[in-house]
């Protein structure tokens, strides 16, 4: 009298556990883009804070390319966007920012990707929205590195975490001074070159 019970109990369950495993495996995965869009931000960050001299398209080309190895399938970051829904649909975005007369600047910024991504930090010579009061010291160069890629979360996964609406979009920032002794030879912009 007890065969097929645990058959019955399992065909019972499993409309149950299976939109909670999928809410999970969903879950993960939002968790592990967030970490790729982290790590990108700090790699780029990282890697232009180092360069000595920034080259158009010869450097930034290897910025970027580092940037999609980095994210993988987390979001496209090369290519324009398209209105057919193709080519880039995250965003990297360098900005150098400097002390002009005791007051933050961006100095420059080049970027990649979506349009539809802006920069927290402002735009080439305008003022540079810092966190806080930070106030670049003089003589030097803040590199700022801006990270973005859509997300779409499945509602069961908000519902997991209880929380009304997760981010549409993930993003992460960096920043470094520059690693150099004398800021000065980057705080122009990239030069029109091909040459890396």
């Amino acid at each position: 009298h007890r065969r097929g019970v645990a058959a019955v109990e399992l065909a019972l369950i499993t409309p149950l556990l299976a939109p909670i495993m999928l809410g999970i495996t969903d879950l993960v995965q939002f968790m592990r883009a967030q970490v790729r869009v982290e790590t990108t931000a700090v790699q780029v960050g990282q890697t232009v804070s180092q360069c000595d001299a920034i080259s158009s398209p010869g450097d930034t080309g290897q910025f970027w390319a580092l940037a999609q190895g980095t994210l993988g399938s987390v979001a496209t970051v090369r290519g324009a966007q398209t209105t057919s829904g193709g080519g880039a649909t995250g965003a990297v975005v360098v900005t150098a920012v400097r002390n002009l007369n005791g007051a933050n600047r961006v100095a420059w910024q080049v970027r990649t990707g979506a349009a539809t991504h802006a920069s927290a930090i402002g735009s080439s010579g305008g003022a540079a929205a810092l966190p806080g009061t930070y106030v670049v010291p003089p003589g030097q160069l803040l590199i700022v590195t801006e990270v973005f890629a859509p997300t779409q979360p499945w509602v069961l996964s908000r519902a997991l975490m209880a929380i009304d609406a997760l981010p549409q979009v993930l993003s992460a920032t960096s920043m470094y001074l520059s690693r150099l002794p004398d800021a000065t030879a980057v705080t122009q912009g990239p030069s029109n070159n091909n040459a890396t």
